[in-house]
């Protein structure tokens, strides 16, 4: 009462050909490491200063970047910069380009000059929230 299967007796033509074909397969080629290439920003190779973010976790609130730091060399993977005083090579996945405001020593006429139109700008609106107190007072009157 057991069934037994049928196993076809052995060919000799499809060992063939599955010899043949197993010979003339070619082994797929392993994963490749180390040729992605990642997103780096641009401005991080003219950049005068960075900031260098903190790996260590932080309580809620915190700064994740510490302040800007000077940039004294760069490479394709790493960045050294002056911290606390000293010199220190870190990753460039920890710095982000700082854009610094011009100070008075470094451009005099600059600074002079946005301080002037900051000056216009407030001098303009001072004057038109006068006016408009003023033409309320005088309607109300």
């Amino acid at each position: 009462m057991t069934e037994t299967s049928i196993i076809p007796p052995c060919n000799d033509i499809f060992v063939d050909r599955l010899r043949n074909t197993m010979r003339e397969m070619n082994p797929v080629a392993t994963c490749t490491h180390g040729k992605t290439k990642f997103y780096v920003n641009p401005s991080l190779k003219t950049c005068s200063h960075v900031f260098l973010r903190i790996v260590s976790v932080k309580p809620p609130l915190c700064q994740p970047y510490t302040d800007p730091h000077k940039v004294l060399k760069r490479t394709k993977k790493n960045f050294t910069i002056e911290l606390n005083g000293r010199t220190s090579t870190v990753s460039i996945d920890r710095v982000k380009r700082a854009h610094l405001i011009p100070t008075c020593e470094e451009k005099p006429i600059l600074s002079a000059i946005c301080c002037q139109r900051n000056l216009h700008k407030r001098l303009i609106l001072n004057v038109a929230r006068y006016y408009k107190g003023f033409e309320k007072n005088t309607k109300s009157s």
